[in-house]
C-alpha cells in the first residue's frame, strides 16, 4: 500500500510542472464541439531526476498532462518513472477522480488499436492507470504523433482525448 501512495505522489508531484505550464500557456487551447473539446494540451514534456551521484542511482519522471482550459482540472496526464534498482520505464496514466471506473480507459498510438487498461488505485488528486511498457510500445510512442485517451465521466459520458508526442523521444532519452 505504501507503493502505490508512493508512486501516486511521485505522479503528481511530475505532473505539477506541466499542470503549471497549462496555467501560463492559453494559447493551445483548442475549441470546438465534439470529442476532445475544452483540451489544453501543455507546451512540452516535462522532465525531472532527482540528484543522485551516479546516473545508474538516479530516479527520473517524464510527464504530458491536458487541462480543462476553464477550469483548470487536469483531464489526463501519462507519466514515466525510471528508477534503480533496474532503471526499467514504467508508464501510468493519471485521470480526475469523476469517472466510472468499470469501464477502465483506453489507450492506443496513433491509429493502433485500443488497449482498455484498469485502475489501479484512486486517491485526491486523481485515478491511476498502469500501462504495461515494453519495447515495441516504446518504439511506437518514440515514432508515433499522438496518444488516444479515452474514459467514462461517472454518469458514462464518453470523454476522449489526444496528447500529442512532439519532442517525447527527445525527452525520454534525457531520463533513461
Amino acid at each position: 500500500m505504501r507503493q502505490i501512495f508512493l508512486a501516486a505522489t511521485i505522479l503528481l508531484l511530475a505532473a505539477a510542472p506541466a499542470l503549471a505550464a497549462a496555467e501560463a500557456d492559453d494559447q493551445n487551447a483548442t475549441a470546438g464541439g465534439g470529442k476532445g473539446d475544452r483540451q489544453k494540451p501543455v507546451a512540452a514534456w516535462a522532465t525531472r531526476c532527482n540528484d543522485a551521484a551516479k546516473p545508474q542511482e538516479r530516479t527520473c519522471v517524464l510527464s504530458r498532462a491536458l487541462v480543462d482550459p476553464s477550469s483548470k482540472r487536469l483531464m489526463v496526464a501519462v507519466t514515466f518513472r525510471i528508477a534503480p534498482p533496474d532503471r526499467k520505464p514504467v508508464m501510468k496514466l493519471l485521470l480526475p477522480v469523476d469517472l466510472y471506473l468499470p469501464a477502465g480507459v483506453k489507450l492506443s498510438i496513433d491509429q493502433s488499436a485500443a488497449q482498455t487498461l484498469k485502475f489501479e488505485t484512486c486517491i485526491r488528486g486523481g485515478c491511476l492507470a498502469p500501462v504495461p511498457l515494453d519495447g515495441a510500445l516504446l518504439q511506437r510512442l518514440r515514432r508515433g504523433t499522438d496518444i488516444k485517451v479515452g474514459y467514462q465521466t461517472v454518469d458514462q459520458k464518453p470523454v476522449e482525448l489526444t496528447l500529442k508526442l512532439d519532442g517525447f523521444a527527445r525527452s525520454y532519452d534525457q531520463i533513461k
